[in-house]
């Protein structure tokens, strides 16, 4: 398939957990560190020159505060607000940002402050989707029911770091059906590196 894969651990305890990342093989040659933290978060350093890429995969279990408060922990010891080093920290976090936005369907309860959330905000972090499309209605997740019981949700996210924030081209939603058949769609960005790594985009 042209990709590298780098796979977290697994939690036994949990039927299929774990995360991944995959990387372009042209890119992976770059790969210098790989840290899997534990069945839930997996971090990767790309050392370009003059410059370092790291990026985070994680799922954020549902209703698991623990595991949530870990996250938010490793996230915290991770992060770096250095000029030559860029950051990108995405995947399923099972957390509705804005029930107006992100939520069709079902119960449209108040939604509490979220600590995984508010961590990357008070880090300056993204959401990639949400600045490049700051009305538009689109989710990640899908219950697959029909008619009035049908609930939709937009819990993936890509977050990037400030230094990143003006170089995000672009961040959809693809449907994923015939793709990969999971009831969670596919979220797709382009970032500009043209600035920041030499002869690459």
């Amino acid at each position: 398939m042209g990709y590298t894969g780098y796979w977290s651990a697994k939690d036994h305890k949990r039927k299929g957990s774990g995360v991944a990342i995959l990387v372009k093989k042209e890119w992976a040659r770059y790969v210098g560190s790989v840290k899997r933290i534990n069945a839930y978060l997996i971090k990767i350093i790309l050392y370009m020159k003059g410059i370092s890429i790291k990026i985070i995969q994680i799922y954020s279990p549902p209703q698991d505060d623990n595991m949530k408060l870990l996250l938010c922990k490793k996230i915290k010891e991770l992060h770096v607000n250095k000029d030559k080093t860029r950051t990108l920290i995405m995947g399923d976090f099972n957390i509705i940002r804005n029930i107006d936005l992100d939520k069709k369907g079902g119960a449209s309860n108040k939604i509490r402050q979220d600590i995984l959330i508010n961590t990357l905000l008070n880090r300056n972090y993204i959401d990639v989707f949400r600045e490049l499309h700051p009305t538009q209605r689109d989710f990640t997740w899908s219950n697959k029911r029909i008619g009035d019981d049908n609930i939709q949700t937009r819990i993936d996210y890509i977050w990037a770091d400030k230094n990143w924030g003006d170089e995000v081209l672009t961040c959809d939603i693809i449907d994923s059906e015939l793709i990969t058949d999971s009831d969670h769609n596919i979220v797709l960005s382009t970032i500009n590196t043209s600035n920041t790594i030499r002869n690459n985009k």
